[in-house]
């Protein structure tokens, strides 16, 4: 959040204590200079002791923190490492898939760090520096899900394309470019968690396109502009916000938003881009996460977190 603050919270816990007062975190402490961009638990970390947690924020690093060795004193987590040279200029996005750390920055590079395993997680090594993606700020970068390793990811900015990048290949250059078809900034971009080929962006414009890679490069391969989730005199989102791909309770995968001026999560079909939900939950949910372990969808607003579940 604001300030660099990070808090943890049980996700299993119900979401108020018994006396009706928010749940405290576990954990919280000022880990970050700037504003925190992205949090993170490691994949994996939480199997044996190893608990770690990955932190990005707008002071242009990048850290990793043991979240079994937090301090009595003040409740932080013991840094195991601190990167400060990844980026020149702020990191607005931050991912982790198959111990590769995908960083994405204001001085308009994406980074690629490899962590070590088991012991050795506390080690971190830029691996890569795409220079060539973009020409301005990098929003977000995102592994593609489904590949569940770390070889394709997508990064979107202020020039207004989705980036397609695959790391197997020698150059810097993008594999594919796709232009939106209303231009303008994007703002972030997830990958559908089954199919390695869809993937959705929101940015300026009150519209989330949904992509399908393919059908090729260009804004050809938008299959889906959906519209509906923002405020209705809403003409540019002021406020970046995520979308989220969620899971219902008979298996299907559905594209859960909150937008800007909404009050509203509002839930689409992707095989029809209907609406299928649209709930006020009083405030709007800019980001948000869905669980796969706790099959639930996390959403924050300011200091509070709420978890929702499909019925």
């Amino acid at each position: 959040g604001k300030d660099g603050w990070v808090a943890v919270y049980a996700a299993q816990r119900t979401v108020e204590a018994a006396d009706g007062h928010p749940e405290a975190p576990l954990i919280v402490g000022k880990l970050h200079a700037g504003w925190i961009a992205d949090a993170q638990f490691v994949s994996h970390s939480g199997i044996g002791e190893q608990v770690f947690l990955l932190t990005a924020a707008n002071d242009a690093t990048v850290a990793l923190w043991d979240c079994k060795r937090a301090s009595v004193r003040d409740g932080r987590p013991q840094k195991a490492f601190h990167l400060t040279t990844l980026h020149s200029d702020g990191v607005f996005s931050l991912h982790e898939q198959g111990r590769k750390i995908l960083s994405a920055s204001k001085d308009t590079s994406v980074a690629v760090t490899a962590m070590g395993d088991g012991a050795a997680t506390a080690d971190a090594v830029m691996e890569r520096r795409y220079l060539n993606l973009h020409n301005h700020v990098v929003k977000c970068a995102r592994w593609a899900a489904a590949r569940h390793d770390a070889t394709v990811f997508a990064s979107v900015g202020n020039t207004g394309e989705v980036q397609i990048a695959d790391t197997r290949l020698p150059d810097d250059a993008a594999v594919a470019s796709i232009s939106t078809p209303q231009g303008g900034q994007l703002h972030s971009v997830v990958w559908h968690p089954d199919h390695e080929y869809t993937l959705a962006t929101t940015g300026r414009s009150p519209h989330v396109n949904v992509y399908d890679l393919r059908q090729g490069a260009g804004s050809g391969s938008v299959v889906h502009s959906l519209s509906g989730h923002c405020g209705p005199s809403v003409t540019k989102c002021a406020r970046i916000y995520r979308p989220a791909f969620v899971q219902g309770g008979d298996g299907s995968v559905a594209l859960a938003v909150s937008g800007y001026q909404s009050r509203k999560i509002v839930i689409f079909d992707l095989a029809t881009a209907n609406i299928v939900s649209k709930g006020d939950i009083g405030y709007d949910a800019l980001n948000m996460v869905w669980s796969s372990e706790t099959k639930s969808l996390l959403t924050a607003r300011g200091r509070q977190v709420e978890r929702f579940v499909p019925v």
